[in-house]
């Protein structure tokens, strides 16, 4: 009888810990998602509406002035051989040479357009903010991998749609799947499947594992905290940080716009006063 005790308060004291472990862990999964899901976008939208237009065209004028550094090495091969330098040859070379920064500077143009678009999409109020938080949060104890091992195509899919309507902040979406999830009644856990003649090795084994999910979402957090965007969230909320950065930029296009002149006078002078530049 003692033992049987015994076994049942170990069973429900091993039940309340993973009860509480599992609530620590959505909660930290829902930190993870939303810093990935919500501040992520805006934070690169932020930095590129504060940035981006000043380092496309610094990054401009530093492909310039390499494709000019170019254009006048591709040009003293020519006159050092005494031959007329092929211009239409040269632009290909150039053009085959620099497409890798061509696209590059497409691509931030188009992070420049897509980020004013982020800014300027709608904005949810305080209540509705934390309305969605809540909803994602109740999802994700329902349908996130980590808090259920048992994942159905149903549930896969039910859990994407719920990411990408959390992601784009639409509440309305959150506030349908997770009538769904209610009415068709989801199971969280395998606990119950499980004999009583298991259950305090399963519900240990659970325990552990949830621990080991949890250090592992502290680890991802911090992680994220360290890199782009978010080491740069301070200074996105610092005006006369933002100021300085700024002008930083423009002195560095500066310093390239310089070389940008100096290169193309040399190579004026290269093909004007040729026998003086030919070794």
């Amino acid at each position: 009888m003692n033992k049987i005790v015994i076994i049942h308060e170990e069973y429900m004291r091993l039940k309340e810990q993973q009860k509480e472990a599992l609530e620590r862990l959505s909660r930290l999964i829902c930190v993870y998602d939303d810093m990935i899901l919500q501040q992520k976008p805006y934070l690169e939208a932020l930095y590129t509406e504060s940035f981006g237009a000043l380092e496309q065209a610094c990054y401009a004028s530093y492909v310039q002035e390499a494709a000019l550094r170019r254009k006048i090495d591709l040009v003293r091969m020519y006159l050092n051989r005494d031959a007329e330098p092929d211009f239409g040859a040269i632009e290909e070379q150039l053009h085959m040479e620099f497409q890798e920064y061509e696209e590059e500077l497409k691509r931030m143009e188009l992070e420049h357009q897509t980020a004013l678009m982020t800014l300027s999409g709608k904005v949810l109020s305080e209540e509705d903010a934390k309305r969605l938080k809540q909803l994602y949060r109740f999802l994700a104890k329902k349908l996130h991998p980590d808090l259920n091992s048992e994942q159905t195509e149903k549930v896969k899919g039910l859990w994407q749609r719920a990411m990408d309507a959390y992601r784009m902040g639409d509440l309305t979406k959150l506030e349908i799947l997770s009538e769904i999830v209610e009415v068709d009644k989801i199971k969280t856990t395998e606990e119950d499947k499980k004999a009583e003649a298991d259950a305090l090795e399963y519900l240990q084994a659970q325990l552990n594992k949830t621990w080991e999910q949890i250090a592992s979402c502290l680890i991802a957090i911090e992680q994220l905290e360290m890199e782009s965007p978010f080491k740069f969230e301070k200074l996105l909320h610092d005006p006369s940080a933002i100021t300085a950065q700024r002008c930083e930029i423009q002195e560095r296009k500066a310093v390239y716009d310089q070389k940008i002149k100096a290169h193309e006078e040399y190579l004026a002078l290269l093909l004007c006063e040729k026998p003086m530049y030919v070794h």
